[in-house]
């Protein structure tokens, strides 16, 4: 014989009946937004940044993206392209990570109310250091820009000026400090400077400088341009 349900344990029920429903339309929902374009899209990006950062460009596979992320590799070329422009739209998203690391970096130089100079210094502190923390990344996108011949689509080129951008933005904290192309000039200048530095300490897998001698190597080139700009 079965015994009555008491009420307690009828609102229980109906509270797990409730909460089944609720988990259910959660992992349809999840399951849509994974099969949608656009989460798609995001996967098969974020896997092809995976592949680049353990193994560089050689890894990136066609085969292996499209089986990873449950689709088929026509529709991986339908959505991107020859795998050269799916490569370079996954470094587009590292450029955008690291506009934000140094975007962050002189904000938080301008909070502290310290000398343009530093503004400067910390800016060439931060990208050493995004350099270091995501070496496999940069490298390969560096790699990838030399080896691949064509014109770079804007999008892509706006990316590199969004970066000088920033150096400009600081170099406008001088307040004798050269003005529109004459301040572009010397933010380029600089830019391929401190770029070179870090370049030249980047080995196959890891820095081959050690972090501080390429510190003070930077310090110079920041030191010799802020003096002339303060003299």
């Amino acid at each position: 014989m079965v015994e009555p349900t008491s009420s307690s344990q009828e609102g229980q029920l109906q509270d797990g009946q409730s909460q089944a429903r609720q988990d259910g339309r959660g992992s349809k929902a999840s399951r849509r937004g994974r099969k949608s374009p656009r989460g798609t899209r995001a996967r098969i990006l974020t896997l092809t940044r995976s592949l680049i950062a353990q193994g560089g460009l050689s890894a990136v596979k066609a085969r292996k993206i499209a089986d990873e992320a449950d689709v088929s590799v026509g529709t991986l070329y339908n959505m991107f392209g020859p795998l050269d422009d799916l490569v370079r739209q996954a470094n587009a998203e590292t450029y955008d990570a690291l506009f934000a690391h140094q975007r962050a970096a002189l904000d938080a130089a301008r909070c502290e109310e310290s000398a343009p100079r530093h503004h400067l210094q910390a800016l060439a502190n931060a990208y050493l250091d995004w350099v270091r923390d995501n070496h496999a990344l940069w490298a390969a996108t560096l790699a990838f820009n030399r080896e691949r011949h064509g014109e770079a689509p804007d999008w892509s080129r706006e990316k590199e000026v969004a970066l000088l951008q920033i150096v400009e933005d600081a170099l406008a904290d001088f307040e004798n400090g050269p003005r529109d192309e004459a301040r572009a000039i010397l933010a380029r200048a600089l830019w391929s400077s401190i770029h070179g530095i870090v370049s030249n300490a980047m080995g196959a897998k890891a820095l081959l400088v050690p972090v501080e001698d390429v510190r003070a190597q930077m310090h110079l080139i920041v030191t010799a341009v802020s003096d002339q700009l303060l003299s």
